[in-house]
Parts: structure tokens; C-alpha cells; sequence
């Protein structure tokens, strides 16, 4: 799953740098808790602006990443209702 902040959002790109510093404290503290968060990567304006060229679409800013887990969590919790 990736995420990333409207830029267009006073402090939302703040607020996206706490949220990396914090998934990656959950990651270590509270394994198993939520999704496993994998991470964080940077894309640049001049980096989207190369990425549109060939045909990929990557939006300028920080992206967070979690790995897809929705089906591991919700699927026990349906089953048992």
C-alpha cells in the first residue's frame, strides 16, 4: 500500500515525516501489531517530471509503504461473525 501527502495541504508534508518516523517505530516496537510498514522513499519534481516521460506515473513528494495485509486481518474477523 503506498501513501502520499496532498501538497497542495499546509503541513501535510510535515505531518507525512512524523508519520514515517512513526510507522517505523511501530515496525520495531509492536511487530505483528499492524501492517508491516516497509518503508519510505522521495520523489523529487525532476524525478516525477523523468517518470512521466516514460509512461510511469510518480507524483512528487514523500511516499510511505506498507505491505497489503487487509485479507490476513479482515478475513478471520468476517469469518467469526
Amino acid at each position: 500500500m503506498l501513501k502520499r501527502p496532498k501538497l497542495t495541504v499546509e503541513g501535510a508534508a510535515e505531518l507525512q515525516e512524523v508519520e514515517a518516523w512513526m510507522n517505523d517505530r511501530v515496525s520495531r516496537d509492536a511487530r505483528g501489531a499492524c501492517a508491516e510498514f516497509l518503508g519510505s522513499y522521495r520523489i523529487s519534481s525532476d524525478e516525477a517530471y523523468l517518470s512521466q516521460a516514460d509512461g510511469v506515473s510518480a507524483k512528487e513528494g514523500l511516499w510511505l509503504v506498507w505491505r497489503f495485509e487487509a485479507e490476513a486481518y479482515t478475513r478471520p474477523l468476517l469469518s467469526s461473525t
